[in-house]
């Protein structure tokens, strides 16, 4: 707590209020978020600040039961702390600001952080976990599907015609031509040599751009192929 904040947090009428209102404080300011209707201060957090006040930590088992108490609270220390309250606005903003972040990455944490410290810059309450995680999902979703689009934006429909044709059925074989084409080099022999050389030809033939792909990210290009 700061020096002005115990002048503000006596303000309050009695003591679970005050200890109350002080953990909400904490941690409004960091790390950013709204404690939940059930969820109890980290131990070490609740004692730090009832020390600080000269209370006790089990005040704040009389205040977590009064939740329109903690709902006053809350609207009272956003407007001191000049916080909003995270909302739908707030939701697709934040999809389009971790977009890019999406594009580059296919790993969940960096697209949270950058969630978390774009909101924490604007000063915007964190919202729930389950929030931040369904937000990233939608973002890494958007992000697949641009991939895909810069993958087969410079495609002619006679390329994409050929290319759906990889996926069917070889002449006398039971495999597709992609399952063909993927087979390894195999043992170095003549007959592996030319197999290798035929597979090859036939990739060419499907005249496909030679810089497809150069405005996909490296890391995104190896994990399509694998």
């Amino acid at each position: 707590l700061s020096k002005s904040d115990p002048a503000f947090i006596r303000q309050h009428r009695g003591l679970p209020n005050r200890l109350g209102v002080a953990v909400q404080m904490v941690y409004l300011r960091h790390p950013g978020r709204a404690l939940g209707v059930r969820e109890t201060p980290h131990a070490r957090v609740l004692e730090l600040v009832a020390s600080q006040l000269d209370l006790a930590p089990a005040d704040w088992d009389a205040y977590a039961v009064r939740s329109a108490t903690r709902r006053e609270h809350l609207a009272e220390l956003s407007a001191l702390l000049g916080m909003e309250a995270f909302d739908r606005a707030h939701h697709h903003e934040m999809i389009e600001h971790v977009l890019p972040v999406a594009v580059q990455t296919t790993q969940g944490m960096p697209l949270a952080q950058a969630v978390i410290g774009e909101l924490r810059r604007r000063r915007i309450e964190l919202p729930p976990m389950a929030t931040l995680e369904r937000l990233c999902a939608v973002a890494a979703t958007r992000a697949q599907r641009q991939i895909h689009q810069l993958l087969v934006a410079p495609l002619s429909p006679q390329q994409r015609d050929a290319i759906d044709k990889v996926l069917e059925l070889r002449e006398g074989s039971s495999a597709s031509t992609l399952a063909w084409l993927r087979q390894s080099p195999g043992k170095p022999s003549a007959k592996s040599v030319l197999a290798h050389i035929e597979r090859l030809t036939a990739i060419r033939d499907l005249g496909l751009p030679p810089d497809i792909g150069r405005d996909v990210p490296l890391s995104r290009v190896s994990r399509i192929a694998r």
